[in-house]
């Protein structure tokens, strides 16, 4: 027997550098967003449009997150994105 899962329960799989899923951070850049990382956790994330979304502390502020609670196992695309960037350690 065969149980199927919806999809916010799949494992979220990608290769860092594949542009194809759209969790991947080389499919954001792609896509034009671009990325202000304020430490670990906090940054702001701007579309192609011009609209910014806030992250702090790994929680996004967008209409996924807020509304639905997350498309991708309870986080929205944002906070998988600003999760895969780490700020370089201070000199």
């Amino acid at each position: 027997m065969v149980i199927e899962t919806p999809d916010e329960l799949k494992p979220l799989l990608f290769e860092v550098d594949d542009k194809s899923p759209k969790l991947s951070m080389a499919y954001a850049i792609a896509q034009s967003h671009r990325f202000t990382l304020d430490g670990d956790g906090d940054a702001e994330v701007i579309n192609l449009e011009g609209r910014a979304y806030y992250i702090l502390n790994f929680e996004c502020d967008c209409p996924d997150k807020r509304i639905r609670g997350g498309s991708y196992q309870g986080h929205c695309k944002h906070e998988k994105w600003i999760a895969q960037i780490r700020p370089c350690e201070k000199i």
